[in-house]
């Protein structure tokens, strides 16, 4: 289900709670509809914004595996990923044009993303096997949807770990350790922060 989809529900979904409470407002008390009413509503609102982030990053992040395997093709033959940075990315046009807005690297929804090494995509310094793919600035609703979604088969063999840096600490997902890949619904949510949130794929 797309995103007009869902907001095209979510609108009738609030339309037919209407009707139902204007049946019953004449003969009812006031005060209890509306004590009743806007919790309702706001449960409302909360499960559509939610649903809206986790179809976002479900988005985002095929279009940041996208980016990913071209990155490594373009790498083929090499013996490690040094000198990878968004801006040697970007000044040898190794993506698609369509993710290229205003000299940065940008994904659906306007979503920016650097790539390079660690929380700052610093350049990759040599002989590293891996490289990163970042997305900063997330909400808890938004980091957990980015870091749960779930994962193909070919994309989560190619992932070496999944970040979460904020103002409670740095936390990794990798596989066998404390926080396993892949990573499972709910598992996020003691990690991510209310705000500032970033996110690091570690891609192999």
């Amino acid at each position: 289900m797309n995103i007009e989809e869902q907001f095209l529900n979510f609108k009738n979904n609030l339309k037919n709670l209407y009707n139902h409470c204007s049946s019953i407002y004449e003969n009812a008390d006031k005060e209890n509809i509306i004590k009743i009413l806007i919790p309702a509503l706001i449960i409302s609102v909360g499960v559509y914004a939610c649903t809206q982030s986790r179809s976002e990053a479900k988005k985002n992040v095929k279009e940041l595996f996208v980016i990913a395997n071209t990155i490594r093709d373009n790498y083929i033959g090499k013996a490690d990923y040094w000198g990878i940075s968004t801006a040697s990315v970007l000044k040898n046009n190794i993506l698609p044009k369509k993710y290229i807005i205003d000299n940065k690297i940008i994904l659906s929804g306007n979503r920016e993303v650097l790539i390079g090494s660690g929380v700052n995509a610093d350049i990759v310094m040599p002989q590293s096997q891996t490289f990163d793919i970042v997305i900063k600035d997330l909400n808890k609703t938004q980091c957990m949807a980015y870091s749960e979604v779930v994962l193909e088969d070919e994309e989560l063999v190619s992932l070496n770990q999944i970040s979460i840096v904020n103002d409670l600490g740095s936390y990794s997902f990798e596989w066998g350790g404390n926080n396993p890949l892949p990573v499972q619904k709910y598992s996020s949510k003691n990690l991510c922060s209310d705000n500032k949130n970033t996110l690091i794929w570690s891609v192999k």
